[in-house]
């Protein structure tokens, strides 16, 4: 029987006060199947591993869902939905009402952005370091509904007052809605959100923040932020099962954003039109508490500190290797990158010969300044012995001509 609290999850990690930091990250490590494999994955940007705990929890419900018919085993986990969306709303600093739990950050931002007015002939501000499924909605968009796209096009990464400065040449009387990605997905670099924010409301634009990175990596807040839209995915550092992700919007803006066309009526004015879109994967929802359990058992400062560690560690490792360059940013935490000559298939190819899994990160609408990289993201189940591993992999790469 599923139990709220900590203890009533199997595999929990426990941590005494006498733990110092390697026996705590080790007994981290054993929370996860990939601790032990010979598969180095260090995409965990694109999607984390998820904790035994978490895995055993989305088995017992999955086999509670094939057991009975849906809805009723639906009903029976809404106290769990519930403790779920209280809990996550605390994260950001948001409200239960305010969130509604949705599959990913992609689907979060189509309804966002295609679920509001942006007036015809006004300015819709992004920046070339978005990401690039954010970057389609809009261009769609703009051939759709007449609005001019204006785009922040710099080397990332960058100073925050550089970057200030840049988006508030950018953002004018104009503008109407300002996307703005609180940590890039290729240099890792977390943006001044609020400073940013205040710009765009100064000149009455709508903010809408891709936050895909942000919850479960790194402490931030919605009403310090002062941002109208929120979007974020819970598979990616916050150890949930994949199929999972959170909208958020200010409560005056619900009713104005359109939602699930196959919702009634009723919910017009509530965050559960975004949620009614027929019979779902009940039992990856059910299993998001046990995935914010385990992060509650290591706390959010803990591991931020740890994922931070594990970048500067093979950021600084990868000093003395050849024709190597990183991009660390100046505010960062697991997400970092890379750029190393020559074809990029090869290189990935003589990676993935030892067993190694990284990220190749460009995008077609970059300027031709722009470096082809390659995203390192570890995670908390990973040593420094895994980077080395990937260190000396570097040492080694032969590059084609």
């Amino acid at each position: 029987m599923f139990v709220a609290g900590t203890a009533g999850f199997v595999g929990m990690p426990e941590f005494s006060i006498i733990d110092d930091e390697k026996t705590k990250w080790k007994k981290i490590r054993k929370q996860f199947l990939d601790g032990s494999s010979t598969v180095l994955n260090l995409n965990n940007g694109s999607a984390g591993m998820v904790p035994k705990a978490v895995s055993q929890q989305l088995y017992q419900f999955s086999k509670v869902l094939e057991s009975k018919a849906p809805y009723e085993a639906h009903a029976d986990w809404e106290h769990i939905k519930k403790l779920s969306k209280q809990s996550l709303a605390k994260m950001i600093e948001a409200t239960e009402d305010e969130i509604a739990v949705v599959r990913n950050t992609t689907e979060a931002l189509n309804y966002v952005l295609r679920g509001i007015n942006i007036p015809k002939n006004s300015t819709v501000v992004c920046g070339l370091h978005d990401y690039g499924h954010s970057i389609n909605i809009l261009e769609r968009l703009s051939d759709e509904n007449g609005f001019n796209l204006k785009m922040v096009d710099v080397l990332l990464p960058i100073s925050n007052d550089r970057l200030i400065e840049t988006y508030k040449e950018i953002i004018d009387e104009d503008c109407s809605l300002v996307l703005l990605t609180a940590m890039t997905h290729r240099e890792g670099q977390i943006l001044p959100i609020k400073e940013i924010t205040k710009i765009a409301k100064k000149q009455g634009a709508l903010v809408v923040v891709d936050a895909a990175h942000a919850i479960g990596h790194f402490e931030h807040s919605i009403k310090d932020w002062g941002c109208d839209y929120y979007c974020t995915s819970l598979h990616k550092w916050l150890s949930c099962p994949i199929g999972c992700g959170v909208l958020y919007m200010k409560k005056d803006l619900i009713e104005k954003t359109k939602g699930s066309y196959s919702a009634e009526r009723v919910l017009d004015s509530k965050m559960a039109k975004f949620e009614d879109v027929g019979t779902k994967p009940f039992a990856i929802e059910a299993s998001i508490l046990s995935a914010i359990r385990f992060q509650e058992s290591i706390g959010l400062k803990t591991k931020n500190l740890r994922l931070k560690a594990l970048t500067d560690y093979w950021v600084e490792g990868m000093k003395d290797v050849p024709n190597v360059t990183t991009f660390k940013p100046d505010e960062y935490g697991a997400v970092c990158a890379l750029h190393y000559p020559g074809k990029s298939t090869n290189i990935m190819a003589q990676l993935a010969n030892k067993n190694i899994h990284i990220k190749k990160v460009s995008a077609l609408n970059y300027t031709k300044k722009h470096k082809v990289k390659y995203r390192i993201s570890p995670n908390i189940y990973h040593n420094f012995d895994d980077l080395d591993r990937l260190i000396d992999a570097f040492k080694t790469i032969q590059i084609s001509k």
